[in-house]
């Protein structure tokens, strides 16, 4: 049940993805969830995605070149646990798996 669980994140993680590359080409930046980027532009990302159990964010330290977005376990056995994507699409979901791992599931 983790595992299926973890698709719904890889998929969310796939679509916030998506949506900053596009975001990118035309503004030449990537916008973080959840707060203004500025004050002349008031744009920001809202993050309202269908998956149970997991919380969605963008953080950024440098909105010109980077983001990485988190998803966090809030339910099941991996609770607190968090899989990252890059701006380059590299998945680090080495804490999740730990989890998993430490469940008994292959």
């Amino acid at each position: 049940m983790e595992r299926a669980r973890a698709a719904e994140a890889f998929a969310g993680l796939a679509y916030i993805q998506g949506a900053e590359k596009l975001y990118f080409v035309s503004y030449q930046q990537y916008l973080i969830g959840n707060s203004p980027l500025d004050a002349n532009t008031q744009i920001k990302l809202d993050i309202n995605l269908p998956q149970a159990g997991w919380v969605f964010e963008i953080v950024s330290t440098d909105v010109n070149k980077n983001f990485a977005a988190v998803a966090t376990r809030t339910a099941g056995p991996c609770s607190n646990t968090a899989i990252w994507m890059t701006h380059q699409g590299i998945l680090s979901d080495d804490e999740w798996k730990q989890c998993v791992e430490q469940l008994g599931m292959p």
